[in-house]
């Protein structure tokens, strides 16, 4: 025996909304505003939309008059949101068109006499039909303002990227030799940092330490310096000249005598005062400028003895952990800077005083 199988009972598919906007004229739109926020049965009997065939025409029914409409695309898509209670809202649909009555008097067509146009692409939509406007007043023509054809870049550098490689091969078919290297990222990063860590110039130091512009007078004081040592012990020797005769040219050179011995004596005296005169002058201009030096850290470090206490001020009375810890590291790097510049502050001190 075979027994019957039982039918399935389908599904009822579930509701879809299919939501647009309606755009009528001012005249009815107080009174079909008006009737849509009160609800009821007598809108049905207010408002009727009738479409053609070709879903792009229809009739809209208002009250006692007919308007001819037209569907068309909106330059993008609206959300619309229902409410309850005011407050809180659901978001209902997505709207891309908009139905618009024609105010002007044109012919109104029934089914029959709306003539199908010619079979189009599915994603082509005819210009007619595509309003070029949004709903409010601000986005004006906002279709060719916001929404500009962007020009499509498929293969266009292509063609230029293929000329150069052949324009490259054929250099490297008539060179006589060829010679080639491949520069990682990582070794011109590796180049980049030894460069930037190498060691500071020598005019960067001086200008650390006494901070400012030390002029060439010292070493052009040093050559002098070495000129007169050689002078003098060429004199000692019993084989030189004085530095007057040296200056005047070998054509001058004659003997010396007791007279002429006691002259370069008398002038190697004054030579070697004025020596002492210039040391002593930059000796006293380097002390000047360590003083500055040592009156500039002795403020810094006022100035972070106030910084120190309220730091430590505000550790005590934190409690959250990590601005805690946030207010303790700064504390230690002053710390630690405080310390180095005091160090320095003693060096200096040593020196000055």
């Amino acid at each position: 025996m075979t027994s019957a199988t039982p039918k399935r009972t389908q599904e009822p598919l579930p509701e879809v909304e299919s939501h647009l906007i309606l755009r009528v004229p001012p005249h009815c739109a107080d009174d079909l505003r008006r009737l849509v926020q009160a609800g009821g049965q007598t809108l049905k009997d207010y408002l009727k939309i009738e479409t053609h065939t070709d879903m792009r025409h229809g009739l809209v029914h208002i009250d006692d008059d007919t308007f001819a409409a037209k569907i068309v695309d909106l330059p993008c898509m609206i959300e619309s949101h229902k409410t309850l209670d005011k407050k809180t809202f659901w978001k209902t649909a997505d709207i891309s068109q908009m139905l618009v009555c024609n105010v002007e008097d044109a012919p109104i067509l029934p089914d029959d006499e709306v003539k199908p146009g010619p079979t189009k692409k599915p994603e082509k939509v005819d210009k007619k039909f595509v309003w070029k406007h949004g709903v409010t007043p601000p986005l004006k023509n906002v279709r060719k303002r916001r929404f500009r054809k962007t020009a499509k870049k498929k293969y266009i550098e292509a063609p230029d990227v293929e000329e150069e490689v052949k324009r490259l091969l054929r250099m490297d078919s008539t060179a006589i030799k060829i010679k080639w290297e491949v520069l990682a990222e990582e070794d011109i990063k590796d180049d980049k940092n030894d460069d930037s860590m190498g060691s500071p110039p020598h005019g960067d130091i001086i200008h650390d330490m006494f901070g400012g512009d030390v002029s060439s007078s010292g070493d052009e004081m040093g050559d002098d310096e070495e000129d007169m040592d050689v002078n003098i012990e060429d004199l000692e020797d019993g084989t030189g000249v004085s530095p007057r005769v040296l200056m005047e040219g070998e054509d001058s050179r004659t003997a010396f005598s007791d007279a002429g011995m006691a002259g370069d004596d008398d002038e190697d005296d004054d030579d070697e005062d004025g020596l002492d005169e210039e040391e002593d002058s930059d000796g006293g201009q380097q002390e000047n400028e360590l003083a500055k030096r040592l009156v500039e850290l002795e403020g810094d470090l006022v100035e972070q003895e106030g910084r120190k206490k309220a730091l430590e001020e505000s550790v005590a009375g934190l409690d959250n952990p990590m601005l805690k810890q946030r207010f303790q590291t700064q504390l230690d790097d002053l710390l630690a800077d405080m310390k180095k510049k005091q160090e320095e502050v003693e060096t200096l001190q040593s020196i000055v005083r």
